[in-house]
């Protein structure tokens, strides 16, 4: 049976490429593009998956969270995700009950280069409250994305302004990976080292952090607060902490909203590729909630020592 506007979602608890299972009622409160597609790494799944990767920031800053939905196993989803740079969960509708409860298993199978192809390319919105807000059956693997999924295909992609010394410091309330909620109102009349890191437990990220470790006492003592953050999850942030004890807190900012008020998420290169991520950066706090420091695109080694030199010796 076959979705329409106003229906409730069918619920769906599926497993994604980093092994993370991923519920409708998660996304309670929040917009959604559920995304099927047939197969992995083939021309058309990958040309809708790198428009979605491409239009990405513009779906977030207009509230919707993407997820894409084939039959391919999460080892298969995370070589596709890999490869092409994409930055929303891929799900393993393996049993294809997903694709059942949203009618979009194929009603004839046919063949790509030896694999059945067993999903019509479907994409649904659904409301903060669950319910379907557009069903686009046999939709194009190219064009129908920007055109027709929660109408953002209009708008710019917004260059990220960085900021400056004296600048007033973006507010924002961050979780940690304990739950606590970190807000910098709550932080004013004290001095904050806020960074921003792409990645939990990478080798770069995990010499940064134990940097900060090894230097907290010095940074207590001379009144400063530090915070990380980067977009991965909570139980992503309190397994880092863990297993490098790690003194302070990990916000979680998975939709790197305040990465990019800081302008700390813009466009990076790694091996030829072009993609948006965090751009390794941190900014030093004052009391009065401006910033004394704004450094952008740091190095990982090194950049702690040379940071506390300059705080501890002003």
């Amino acid at each position: 049976m076959k979705l329409a506007a106003g229906m409730p979602a069918p619920p769906f608890e599926l497993p994604d490429q980093n092994g993370k299972v991923q519920r409708l009622e998660h996304f309670r409160g929040r917009k959604l593009v559920l995304f099927f597609y047939p197969i992995d790494d083939t021309p058309g799944c990958t040309r809708e998956s790198c428009d979605f990767r491409d239009h990405h920031t513009e779906f977030l800053d207009a509230g919707y969270t993407v997820l894409g939905v084939s039959p391919q196993d999460a080892e298969s989803h995370q070589a596709f995700a890999d490869k092409f740079s994409l930055p929303f969960p891929l799900l393993a509708d393996v049993d294809m009950k997903a694709a059942d409860d949203y009618g979009v298993r194929a009603d004839v199978i046919e063949l790509f280069e030896d694999q059945p192809i067993l999903i019509k390319r479907s994409t649904f919105v659904i409301d903060e409250a669950g319910r379907i807000k557009e069903a686009l059956y046999g939709v194009l693997a190219q064009g129908d994305t920007s055109k027709d999924c929660a109408k953002t295909s209009s708008r710019q992609r917004r260059t990220m302004k960085k900021l400056n010394r004296n600048d007033v410091a973006p507010d924002f309330e961050l979780q940690d990976g304990d739950g606590k909620t970190w807000k910098l109102a709550d932080l004013k009349g004290q001095r904050t080292i806020l960074y921003f890191y792409p990645a939990d437990d990478t080798p770069g990220c995990t010499t940064q952090a134990c940097d900060f470790r090894d230097s907290q006492h010095e940074l207590i003592d001379a009144g400063y607060q530090v915070l990380g953050v980067s977009p991965q999850d909570a139980d992503s942030h309190q397994n880092f902490a863990s297993k490098y004890s790690l003194s302070f807190p990990l916000l979680v900012d998975t939709d790197h909203r305040v990465a990019e008020a800081y302008g700390a998420w813009g466009e990076k290169i790694n091996y030829g590729k072009k993609y948006e991520g965090i751009i390794r950066s941190t900014f030093v706090i004052g009391a009065d909630g401006r910033l004394e420091k704004a450094m952008y695109n740091v190095r990982a080694k090194g950049h702690v020592a040379k940071l506390k030199s300059e705080l501890l010796s002003a």
